[in-house]
């Protein structure tokens, strides 16, 4: 019997097209001088270890045969993601799951969200739709610290903090990495 439900934010809870997919487009394209080729974001993504926006900015901005610090993609990447103030794309992105259905879910199983964004987005996403009265539990990528989809790490800490079991467990995602770190 499933007791608990662990839930990816981008793709399952929230639309990223017009905020993580818009924002590393357009980091693309202003430190490679154009946006990826049509198709080419969902290629990698599909192809799994990619479930880092930034790691995957930085791996196209290279396709494109430009040398940029990776720190200077992720700096680009979420001042037009985040913003001044979490005004950026982050702002924009519309709700997948009504409040009223995650209600209902908490109400019955344990819930926790296994993300790759940085804890405060995601808690700001949260607080943003009124989620955050339903999930208890919330394992960014600050405290997997490179142990993001696939790898395992977020899944195994989010099920200790809430004191379940694995067996009575499952992962909602929407990626080839969400999978993996299931298993």
């Amino acid at each position: 019997m499933i007791e608990t439900v662990l839930l990816d934010m981008d793709g399952v809870l929230v639309d990223v097209r017009g905020s993580y997919e818009r924002a590393t487009n357009e980091t693309v394209a202003a430190l490679a001088g154009a946006p990826p080729p049509p198709g080419r974001v969902q290629a990698l993504k599909d192809g799994g270890g990619f479930n880092n926006d930034w790691t995957l900015s930085h791996a196209l901005i290279r396709e494109a045969g430009a040398d940029v610090p990776y720190e200077t993609v992720v700096e680009t990447f979420q001042s037009l993601y985040r913003g001044d103030d979490f005004d950026g794309f982050i702002a924009t992105e519309p709700a997948l799951i009504r409040t009223e259905t995650l209600a209902d879910l908490a109400a019955h199983v344990r819930l926790a969200l296994v993300t790759g964004r940085p804890e405060a987005d995601a808690e700001w996403t949260l607080r943003r739709f009124g989620w955050d009265a339903y999930i208890s539990v919330v394992v960014g990528m600050d405290v997997q610290a490179g142990r993001e989809k696939p790898h395992p790490f977020g899944v195994l800490h989010a099920l200790e903090r809430l004191g379940a079991r694995p067996e009575t467990a499952l992962l909602a995602g929407d990626t080839v990495d969400d999978v993996r770190a299931a298993v």
